[in-house]
């Protein structure tokens, strides 16, 4: 379109003019789109920009992370053999590597699971307020807390939350979000001219997922979560699932099929803007994929006025276009390809509720059990291939030979059954050319060691084997002792229950609630109520 270049007008001064020729309405159009597009360029970039510094910045992190896995998994994971070498010598470790973190990791595990979702029971209940307590005011109040029940059922929260439960006892932070919107893309049959066809469809109903901390990317320059303004959650998409995306509601198509038909269209070439990445972050990251798929940062946080307003967003805003709001942005190659206001009235917070195991009080990643265990399971790996060691040393005597008087008749000085040698000078005995000794064995000097390292780690770990069911209480007679002793066991642990109930379960039911007061179709269970999270030392005892 061939501008009027005589007109010295800028954008302000043709929104303010009343009367346009068609010259000026045509400069204004444009204008309007370039300044749309330098907008939601700007935002893409500044989004794409915090994630390349937050992936910078938490690379210490992620090698404690790692650090956290191998002692999980070992030694299940030493020695793994190499793809393009199934076959070399060294891969398989011989030698054998005693793990006492897996099972504090799983017990911590299970008992923090068990402490939520016991025999399928909740934690958690609605009632209504104090000044209203009428027939019909309960009624509807525990029509929501079957309404916000089931629809946690039907997401699957539980199994949700059992994976962010051992992401916070491995590596330290566990993550939920929820309650999400965005559609999921299912399929149902409708039938035309009496046969059945398969249609695409986006269901609504809202959803808790886990997200991994390996690509969760909050705000590092905070140390606790609840202060955290905005986080930036990655994906890797393949091209066909980016393109699937196309025909999704709540995406911006014409803006995905630019990405997947443009000059620079492949992923490698899409990824190019964020190659500052250290190399290390994309080796350390497995939910980072350099080549052959499209990197997608979901953000939550800020968005100012005329960033909704150039995606085309209508509300009830200011127009000042300083003032900003709490919105969801979707960036993929540089381009904005979904956006929209906060999806729950009145909640300026992102949608996660995140738990740490131990506070890390220079991060706002929290550190896991294993790394609690790192030094226990050292000493107990040493003492482990001494023990080894010395009864190996010790299964049999050693041998001392003078090899002046004697020869092995086939060559070989190796030792064996029904072994020919031959003395090469007669004056000389058997005796005086062979002696046998045996070393000394220290395994029982070496067992105290074993146990105070498996006894520390009990402690440091605050994971008794009494609380995973490996052993039995003996200091009491009682059956009544017993039990207290049992009961006892776990309460660091259900410590641990607490603070996973004040960040995650009470955010989890409290923005469930808020979604069906917003959204929910059925007028008969919304009012004003009370939620009420039990704490897990109150479900226990009851």
């Amino acid at each position: 379109m061939q501008l009027d270049m005589t007109s010295d007008l800028n954008l302000d001064d043709l929104r303010n003019k009343e009367d346009l020729t068609p010259e000026e309405a045509a400069q204004l159009a444009t204008l309007e789109d370039t300044r749309r597009i330098e907008i939601l360029d700007g935002l893409a970039k500044k989004i794409t920009d915090n994630f390349v510094r937050r992936a910078n910045d938490r690379v210490v992190k992620e090698h404690e992370w790692i650090k956290a896995g191998n002692l999980y998994n070992s030694p299940l994971i030493n020695g793994r053999a190499l793809p393009d070498d199934p076959f070399r010598k060294d891969a398989v470790n011989t030698r054998p590597v005693p793990n006492i973190v897996r099972t504090k990791c799983d017990t911590a595990v299970a008992t923090s699971y068990s402490m939520q979702f016991a025999a399928g029971a909740k934690n958690w209940d609605i009632f209504p307020p104090a000044n209203n307590l009428s027939d019909a005011v309960s009624y509807a109040c525990i029509q929501m807390e079957k309404e916000i029940e089931a629809q946690l059922d039907a997401c699957n929260y539980a199994a949700h939350a059992r994976k962010a439960m051992e992401d916070r006892v491995i590596y330290g932070t566990g993550i939920l979000k929820g309650p999400v919107n965005t559609g999921k893309r299912t399929v149902e049959y409708v039938q035309e001219g009496g046969v059945w066809i398969s249609q695409p469809v986006t269901d609504y109903t809202p959803t808790i997922v886990h997200v991994t901390p390996w690509r969760f990317y909050p705000d590092m320059s905070v140390v606790e979560f609840k202060d955290c303004d905005d986080v930036i959650e990655s994906h890797s998409w393949a091209p066909i699932t980016l393109s699937q995306y196309r025909t999704h509601p709540g995406f911006d198509g014409d803006a995905i099929a630019a990405i997947l038909s443009g000059d620079n269209s492949t992923p490698e070439a899409c990824n190019a803007q964020i190659s500052t990445l250290k190399e290390d972050v994309w080796n350390l990251n497995p939910y980072l994929y350099k080549k052959k798929k499209y990197l997608v940062l979901e953000y939550h946080g800020p968005v100012t006025y005329d960033e909704l307003n150039a995606m085309g967003i209508e509300g009830d805003y200011s127009d000042d276009g300083v003032m900003e709001f709490f919105g969801e942005v979707w960036v993929c190659a540089g381009k904005i390809i979904r956006m929209e206001i906060a999806n729950i009235e009145g909640y300026a917070e992102t949608p996660y509720a995140v738990s740490v195991w131990k506070n890390d009080p220079g991060s706002i990643f929290g550190f896991g059990h294993p790394l609690l265990l790192a030094d226990p399971q050292r000493v107990v790996t040493q003492a482990y291939h001494m023990i080894l060691d010395n009864a190996a040393l010790t299964s049999g005597p050693q041998v001392a030979m003078y090899k002046k008087y004697v020869q092995p008749v086939d060559g070989n000085w190796n030792l064996q059954p029904g072994k020919v040698w031959h003395l090469t000078d007669p004056s000389k005995t058997v005796n005086e050319a062979i002696q046998f000794f045996n070393p000394t064995n220290v395994i029982g000097q070496i067992m105290p060691v074993l146990n105070l390292a498996m006894q520390f780690g009990e402690e440091e770990s605050a994971t008794t084997n009494t609380a995973a069911g490996l052993s039995s209480p003996q200091n009491t007679e009682s059956a009544t002792g017993q039990l207290i002793m049992q009961h006892s066991s776990t309460t660091l642990l259900d410590f641990q229950s607490q603070d996973w109930d004040d960040e995650v379960t009470e955010k989890v039911i409290r923005r469930f609630y808020a979604w069906n007061m917003q959204f929910s179709k059925r007028e008969d269970i919304k009012g004003n109520y009370v939620i009420d999270v039990k704490s897990s030392s109150e479900y226990k005892n009851k």
